[in-house]
Parts: C-alpha cells; structure tokens; sequence
C-alpha cells in the first residue's frame, strides 16, 4: 500500500529472471535503504539495472529519496564451444609445402540461437579477428603457420542478435609435424656392422668361415670394413589438404651417418 508522504518503488524484471523483493510497487518512507538482487533464470544471465538506477552491479543498495523505478535485464548465456583443440600439420604437395594449425571444436548443445563462430588470434594477450564461420562449420585451417612459434586461439559462439559469447581457447606450440600430427609412424631399419669380411695373405677370399688346405705354412688376416646404419629414418603419414580431395602421403627421411 502507498502511504501519503513517503516515495514509491516500482522494481520489475525483464524476461529471464526475477527480483527480490518480487517486482511491484513498494511505499519507504525517506532516506530509507533498500536492497534490491536481480535473480537470473537458469541458462540466463544478470547484465544490467535500467530506470532511474543503472550499473552492473548486484545487488544494489539504494536510498529512497524520492519515487524511483528499477528494472532488471537478463541475457540469455552464451556458452563456449565444446573440446576446442587445435593440431599443427605438415602440408607437402607437388605444388605446396606448408604448415597447417588444424582447429576442431564441437557445438554445446546448450546454446539457441547460434549464427555464427568467430576465431581470435592472441598476441601478448591481445585478441585479433582470424576468421567467422558459420555456425555449422566445426573446423578452421590456419594456414602457413610458422614450424617453431606458439599460437594461442580463442573461439566463441555468436547469436543472431550479433552477441558474443564466452570463449574457449587452445594453444599449439608449433613444433612441426611431431606435435600431435595424426596417424604418425615411426620406421627404424637394422644393418649389420660388418656388411663385408675378407681373408686375404696373396689370395683373397670372401666367404665365411673359409676352408684353407694344410698343404704348407700358412697364414691368414681377417678384414672387416664397417657399414653403419643412416640416422633418424622415420615415416611420417600426412594429409596432402592441396588437393580437391586430400589424400595421404607417407614421407621418408633420414640423415646420412657420418662415420661411413
């Protein structure tokens, strides 16, 4: 009830919530203090007082000196995206060589409304646009990254009233193929030490052991010349994403062992 000489309050609440105390008028008399908590709704958000009060802040306290109207405004909460990850890959073709950080993401199920993701890029915490996609996109190709730097990525989810939403991030340190590169074998091959022995003492033979006639003195010495194996043979399987249609390629590489 309204009492003659002292002001109104008039609180109510946008969709999404509610207020305590519940909206309605409400009669204080002067320099009263009143306490006033916006209450969101499950899967909503408190953003802001709107009235005669503004600010962000909840609750608020307020002295009635004079008839005042508050309203609170709810926001439906955006959600960050689901298992986002991001894999750095090494690109060979006839035609490229390249490094490709390879971002994947899955939808959160309870968001509404999504029309689209947009991907930051962070340097010294400082976020840039890289890219929007749509909304049923789930995968980013960041290509010609470099081997050995860091990136850091955020992704968030965006509604069709253009609001953003919270963000997940990932960070790839640049490693080249061996960080997380998928399907990667490694190959190692054996070789024997001693790849070629020969008897020698005017006559030179290769087969071992040797069966020497007792016929006379003899004597014999037994050579070896050392083969080593090549160093760090690996195999590598990646996907050539140059093409139409990517394909696999299983890349060979080694070095040279510099004892032969």
């Amino acid at each position: 009830n309204i009492i003659e000489g002292n002001y109104e309050l008039s609180v109510n609440a946008m969709f999404g919530g509610t207020i305590d105390p519940p909206p309605g008028m409400y009669s204080y008399a002067a320099n009263t203090l009143v306490t006033i908590t916006a209450i969101p709704d499950t899967g909503y958000r408190f953003e802001y007082w709107s009235g005669d009060v503004s600010g962000t802040d909840n609750p608020i306290t307020i002295t009635i000196d004079e008839n005042i109207s508050i309203i609170a405004n709810f926001v439906r909460i955006i959600y960050a995206p689901l298992n986002f990850t991001g894999d750095q890959e090494f690109n060979r073709s006839l035609l490229v060589s390249e490094y490709i950080n390879v971002l994947t993401w899955e939808a959160n199920s309870d968001n509404e409304n999504i029309a689209k993701y947009r991907i930051y890029q962070i340097n010294e915490s400082i976020p840039s646009l890289l890219e929007e996609l749509n909304a049923d996109t789930l995968e980013y190709l960041h290509r010609n990254v470099e081997k050995d730097a860091q990136y850091i990525y955020a992704l968030c989810a965006v509604n069709d009233e253009g609001r953003e939403g919270e963000s997940a991030t990932t960070t790839i340190q640049g490693e080249g193929v061996k960080n997380k590169v998928k399907d990667t074998k490694i190959a190692t091959t054996a070789v024997s030490e001693s790849a070629h022995n020969k008897f020698s003492e005017g006559t030179t033979w290769t087969g071992n052991p040797i069966i020497v006639p007792a016929d006379s003195n003899k004597s014999a010495t037994a050579n070896s010349k050392e083969i080593y194996k090549s160093l760090n043979f690996a195999a590598q399987k990646v996907l050539d994403r140059s093409l139409p249609q990517g394909k696999y390629i299983n890349i060979l590489t080694w070095q040279t062992n510099p004892e032969n």
